[in-house]
């Protein structure tokens, strides 16, 4: 599937190498973005958490094809089924691979707070809104659909809200699990909800573990 043609509606927009942190977002827009065709993941696993599956994609800057970025593109609880990334891989792909197994590797290990890794988003400016917002919702808390809505100046769009918290393609890289229900019910989830609770609980136990050794 051509991941950029088939979400090419004129109200969808696209974001590439969107370098994240808890309290900083940078993004850079390529209208003329193009993909190669080429696809591999990554996965890592955790005794508790379970295996997790990131796909990385090949994506020309321009139409000259003379430059090139790998970015992540789609994280989930099931393989891809498509090619892993190899030993004889180019460099610029063994490394945002490397970077990202060792990165997830760190946050499942209660090691690492945020994520700093080249992503590329498609999504409606409403559902980019929301996901923005996600990355500023500190490790180890919680707010519910309806402050998301809120933060965003549109108290009534809860549901709207909860629709596209559902949509986001990078689950755990933006922290769409720390979104609950107002009656602190936990809510819904694009991948395993058991998985939404695991990460929840490996969260409050690391946030509670770096309280004890300050």
């Amino acid at each position: 599937m051509d991941y950029i043609h088939a979400y090419r509606p004129k109200e969808r927009v696209a974001l590439a190498e969107g370098y994240l942190s808890c309290w900083s977002i940078f993004m850079h827009i390529y209208t003329n973005g193009i993909k190669s065709g080429k696809l591999r993941e990554v996965s890592v696993k955790h005794a508790s958490i379970g295996k997790i599956f990131i796909k990385l994609e090949e994506f020309f800057k321009d139409h000259k094809r003379l430059s090139s970025f790998w970015a992540i593109t789609e994280v989930r609880d099931q393989s891809f089924c498509i090619n892993h990334v190899g030993h004889f891989s180019d460099d610029s792909l063994t490394k945002i691979a490397n970077e990202t197994i060792l990165q997830f590797s760190e946050y499942f290990n209660q090691q690492r707070y945020s994520f700093n890794l080249p992503i590329y988003l498609l999504g409606t400016p409403f559902q980019q809104s929301v996901w923005k917002e996600l990355i500023f919702i500190p490790y180890g808390q919680r707010r519910s659909y309806g402050d998301i809505a809120r933060n965003l100046n549109r108290p009534k769009a809860y549901r709207a809200v909860g629709s596209a918290n559902g949509k986001n393609p990078l689950p755990i890289i933006i922290p769409c699990h720390r979104v609950i229900k107002s009656n602190g019910q936990i809510g819904g989830f694009n991948l395993d909800l058991n998985l939404k609770q695991k990460l929840l609980a490996l969260e409050c136990e690391g946030l509670s573990f770096s309280k004890m050794n300050n």
